[in-house]
């Protein structure tokens, strides 16, 4: 009997605690909702409209593994969308199986962050796109202008760039079709899907 009164006196307490920290989740919420609000569909840039044409470039580019120096490496690689477009490792691997210093944050609104990259040596998410190539353990390529040789080897890019209206291939217009594909919330929530 005693048992019963003290398991009784235990959970009239609890429950009244619950009910009294439920009126701070409601004044926290509260406050939250005034903070934040629900993203946008797409995270718009006036240096860089989104179009359908950069959409699909900046998708079949964000898949491309011959834009790295061995071939094997593109963003896909290190952001898969199936993962929430973080791969999930302590530190990704880059070209010719070579480890990544820092590991790879997930993609995913990246565009509407103040800065990019971690250490925030980026200006914006058209930056990262841009220097990502060059860089020694993710593609490895030599320079930006190698990567344009490239792309310019590559049946179809040259006349996607062209159709894409950017006024031909140059590594810039490269990473503002990736980020047209990152800036489209709904693009990368549907591959999801």
């Amino acid at each position: 009997m005693f048992k019963v009164k003290i398991i009784l006196v235990i959970s009239i307490i609890f429950f009244a605690g619950m009910s009294l920290g439920n009126n701070g989740d409601e004044e926290l919420l509260k406050q939250a909702k005034q903070i934040f609000g629900p993203l946008p569909q797409a995270m718009v840039s006036e240096k860089n409209p989104i179009t359908p044409e950069k959409v699909r470039l900046g998708k079949i580019l964000f898949h491309e593994t011959r834009i790295s120096v061995d071939g094997t490496v593109s963003c896909a690689r290190c952001h898969p969308l199936g993962l929430y477009a973080a791969d999930g490792l302590k530190k990704p691997i880059g070209n010719n199986c070579r480890v990544n210093p820092r590991n790879a944050p997930t993609i995913l609104n990246a565009a509407g962050q103040i800065s990019a990259h971690w250490i925030g040596n980026r200006i914006d998410v058209e930056d990262q796109a841009r220097q990502s190539v060059t860089g020694p353990p993710s593609f490895g390529m030599p320079s930006n202008e190698a990567v344009e040789a490239r792309l310019k080897r590559i049946p179809g890019y040259t006349e996607s760039y062209t159709s894409g209206r950017a006024g031909g291939l140059k590594n810039v217009n490269r990473s503002k079709r990736i980020i047209n594909f990152h800036h489209l919330k709904v693009v990368l929530t549907l591959q999801r899907g």
